[in-house]
């Protein structure tokens, strides 16, 4: 994957990432009951729980800052204010490794714990796993080229 088309699809899912996690974050503190299953209660039961906060900050929140910082710096790259840096990277693929086992451990809980899924959160799990292998495969080009 070419760096550009790389970072286009950072931007693109942190879009996503910024207004799915933002509603959630909202949500979290309104408590609306708007949900995307069948079944009644469902996203509340899961934005409402223990496991929906750390240090009293909803991980909705959290999440919605790191889609922020993701679409910053993929903005910036693709408009040239930051050159192609293997320390930037080397945070994308923190990031994506990070997200990948907190979304694994988050669906458990969803699944096993509460016996349902928020489609909103299922969401975020989804652009969690796409980063993750938008990564792997830019890291696979980039031991091929050793370029960016």
């Amino acid at each position: 994957m070419k760096t550009k088309n790389y970072f286009m699809f950072l931007a693109i899912i942190s879009i996503l990432g910024i207004l799915i996690s933002g509603y959630l974050t909202y949500d979290h503190y309104n408590d609306t009951g708007f949900c995307l299953s069948t079944e009644e209660d469902s996203c509340s039961k899961v934005t409402q729980s223990e496991y929906s906060h750390i240090f009293s900050i909803p991980i909705a929140l959290f999440g919605l800052v790191a889609y922020l910082l993701i679409f910053i710096f993929a903005i910036m790259h693709l408009s040239g204010n930051i050159k192609k840096s293997r320390r930037l990277f080397n945070i994308f693929i923190v990031y994506a490794f990070l997200a990948l086992g907190y979304s694994i451990f988050l669906f458990y809980i969803s699944l096993f714990v509460f016996g349902t899924i928020c489609m909103f959160c299922f969401s975020l799990y989804v652009l969690n796993f796409l980063i993750f292998l938008a990564t792997i495969f830019k890291i696979k080009h980039y031991r091929k080229y050793r370029t960016f």
